[in-house]
């Protein structure tokens, strides 16, 4: 385990505070690989091949975000194409998108729909169908001036 010794000033003495901390060593069916993590915490799960590193990846029940460090295209591809994340990083870190583009994730950490972009126009509105049959056909300036009721001008 690497972890930072610095303490934060600001932080009150009693609160809930984690330093920075990498945890090597760690199995898939450890609690910190399986369970989403909002702190600076990370785990390192070693992997012999892309395959298996794909498979552990896709193995939880989250799926926001994943990245892949590489120098080959040809990797990130793969890695693109198998990933079952909302957002893919290729040599950068999983956290931050970009406000012009959907955002959002599969599987656990997913509400199934997308926001931000041209996604969020459907994910703040809600459509409903209508099906009008058997009234007459009266465009809005064919009304009777004169007549009354509801949907009347």
């Amino acid at each position: 385990m690497c972890s930072s010794d610095l303490a934060a000033p600001w932080v009150p003495a009693g609160g809930h505070f984690h330093p920075a901390t990498v945890l090597e060593g760690v199995e898939p069916g450890m609690a910190i690989a399986r369970d989403e993590v909002f702190g600076p915490v990370v785990g390192l799960i070693a992997a012999g091949t892309l395959d298996e590193a794909i498979e552990i990846h896709n193995g939880v029940a989250y799926g926001l975000s994943g990245s892949i460090f590489t120098r080959d295209l040809a990797t990130a591809e793969t890695f693109i194409a198998a990933a079952r994340v909302g957002i893919v990083h290729v040599n950068g870190e999983t956290a931050g998108a970009e406000p012009h583009v959907p955002f959002g994730g599969t599987k656990g950490s997913s509400s199934w729909s997308r926001e931000q972009g041209h996604a969020a126009a459907e994910f703040y509105t809600q459509t409903k169908t209508v099906y009008v049959d058997g009234l007459p056909t009266v465009g809005p300036f064919d009304r009777d001036p004169g007549a009354t009721g509801a949907g009347r001008a």
